[in-house]
């Protein structure tokens, strides 16, 4: 009974994560020209992947993504800026919804705990009657 309740709440924590003034700058080379803007395309390929991605998966603003090709060197360097924030008040929100689905799921299995015990009850009273009554 968690399972749905806990993918629920990770969406909404996933939706209240934003990331502000994304910078990124990648620089990708080698000594060989062909080899360099081969390395360039599939690091274009996958960082542009992965951006979006991030924008579907949070609300994102991108301030700058600067990919660049050294022809000379054989390198790779990556540098990654962002500012995550959350609103505490959704957080707060969060913490109460998981909260009070925590305390409806544990009333409910206390009832069907007190039903079963009492269906239980019964039967073996009913049981320990009709032995009472054959001799």
């Amino acid at each position: 009974p968690y399972v749905p309740v806990a993918k629920k709440g990770f969406r909404k924590l996933i939706k209240m994560i934003r990331l502000y003034d994304l910078e990124l700058y990648v620089t990708v080379g080698d000594s060989d020209a062909y080899e360099a803007a081969m390395k360039f395309g599939q690091v274009n390929a996958l960082v542009y992947s992965i951006l979006g991605l991030l924008c579907c998966a949070f609300t994102v603003t991108v301030k700058k993504t600067d990919i660049e090709c050294d022809f000379d060197n054989k390198r790779i360097d990556f540098s990654f800026k962002t500012l995550a924030k959350i609103r505490p008040s959704a957080f707060v929100s969060l913490v109460a919804y998981l909260g009070g689905n925590h305390l409806i799921i544990k009333r409910r299995k206390k009832k069907s705990m007190k039903s079963k015990n009492n269906e239980n009850n019964i039967k073996e009273s009913n049981n320990n009657e009709r032995e009472e009554q054959k001799p």
